[in-house]
Parts: structure tokens; sequence; C-alpha cells
């Protein structure tokens, strides 16, 4: 019986921790939160995981992780190839709830978000995302100029506000200057 108990209590534990995350955060993070510990065993294993050494070059170090949260597909594209071009790298999410699970497990650099996207706007994930990783350097992209909008990223942390189009060499200073200050601070 003791030791049913001893293997029960961390789950316990974990479907607490679950239901204050969702308390803090919204229930449809919640969900995409268990969805991202069930595909991937970062928060709970059940056997330690080796990593051989080879396999630690490949990783690029979380001092210069770039993603890029947008639901327009041909905007991530472009912005991929846009920092692909400047010898960058960056993580894609077309679904802003599918970054919010990926950052529970991931550190991050840098994030450029887009504003107006279906499920969450971007002022929301920017918020959720600093709660989570307060050092993740935020810039933010959108279609339409708005003060409010511009003013309430600003306050919220934002490095940079792009309207688009935007200028690609000014956006790439932005990136760098995001990466640099990120790396700074880790």
């Amino acid at each position: 019986m003791r030791e049913r108990r001893t293997k029960i209590d961390p789950i316990v534990r974990l479907i607490d921790g679950i239901l204050d995350f969702a308390l803090i955060t919204g229930l449809p993070v919640a969900v995409g939160f268990l969805i991202s510990i069930t595909a991937r065993p970062c928060l709970l294993t059940r056997k330690k995981n080796t990593m051989d050494v080879h396999s630690l070059a490949v990783v690029p170090p979380a001092a210069g992780k770039i993603c890029l949260v947008d639901d327009d597909p041909s905007m991530i594209r472009a912005l991929d190839r846009l920092l692909s071009s400047a010898g960058l790298q960056a993580q894609l999410f077309s679904e802003p709830l599918a970054f919010l699970s990926y950052i529970t497990c991931n550190s991050v650099a840098l994030a450029v978000v887009d504003i107006w996207m279906s499920s969450l706007n971007g002022l929301q994930v920017q918020k959720k995302l600093q709660a989570v990783l307060p050092k993740t350097r935020v810039i933010i992209v959108t279609a339409t100029d708005e003060d409010s909008v511009r003013d309430a990223a600003i306050e919220g942390g934002a490095i940079a506000y792009f309207v688009k189009p935007f200028e690609e060499n000014a956006f790439l200073a932005a990136v760098n200057s995001g990466l640099a200050s990120a790396s700074t601070l880790g």
C-alpha cells in the first residue's frame, strides 16, 4: 500500500500544479500545457533521459533561440526567410497556444509576436510570456498601427514595434539588439 502511495503522490502534485496553472493563465493554455507534457518528456518522465556528447553540438544555445508567432503562414515564411538570410534560425508557431506550451519547457531569447491572431492577441501572448520567461525580449509586428496598442506593447516590455510592411534592415537590427541584450541577462 505504501509503495502505491509513493507512485500516486507525484501524479497528484502534477495535477495540482496543472490546476494552479489553469487558474493563473486560463484553461486553453492549461490544455495546451497538458498536450505538451504528454508529447514531450521534459516535465514528466519515468526514466532518466541520456544525451550523448555529439547531440549537444546540434542544439543551438538557449541564449540565441528566436520564436516567430503569427497566424499568417505567409508572414511566418517571409520572416523565417529574412532571418535565415541573416544566418539566424527561428522556431515557428502559427498558433499562440502552441507557443505558450513550448515556453513551459524551453528558454527563448527573443519572440517576434503578431498582434492580431485568432485565439489570443499578441498583447496577451506577450503578458503570458513575460510571466513565464521575464528575460525574453519581445518584438511586436502588426498590420495596423494603433497608438494604444503600440503604447501597451512598449509598456509591456516590447523592445520594438513594427507595422507591416517594414524595413528589413531595421527589423534585423532590432532582432540582433534583442539577442545581444538577452545574452547579457542570461
